[in-house]
């Protein structure tokens, strides 16, 4: 059978997603200190931030972790895409 999922450790959402444990690992194992909060990633350019807030950062891209980027993620206006 399926093994109960493991609350994780650091209440954090990527792109509308609870991150599991395994996902934490993989942030920290990037050098993210893992602060609990609800945040938007950009798995192309590694760009992230708050939700509905500009980019704050950029880090790793790829990571396996949140849901895919919205569209609104940080409230833009410009109706501009990049990637």
């Amino acid at each position: 059978g399926q093994q109960p999922q493991q609350r994780a450790s650091v209440d954090i959402v990527i792109n509308g997603k609870q991150c599991t444990e395994q996902e934490i690992q993989i942030l920290r194992n990037a050098g993210s200190p893992c602060l609990p909060g609800r945040y938007w990633y950009d798995h192309r350019a590694g760009g992230f931030g708050y939700e509905g807030g500009p980019t704050l950062m950029w880090g790793t891209p790829g990571l396996k972790v949140g849901g895919p980027l919205r569209p609104n993620a940080s409230n833009g206006t410009t109706g501009v895409f990049i990637n």
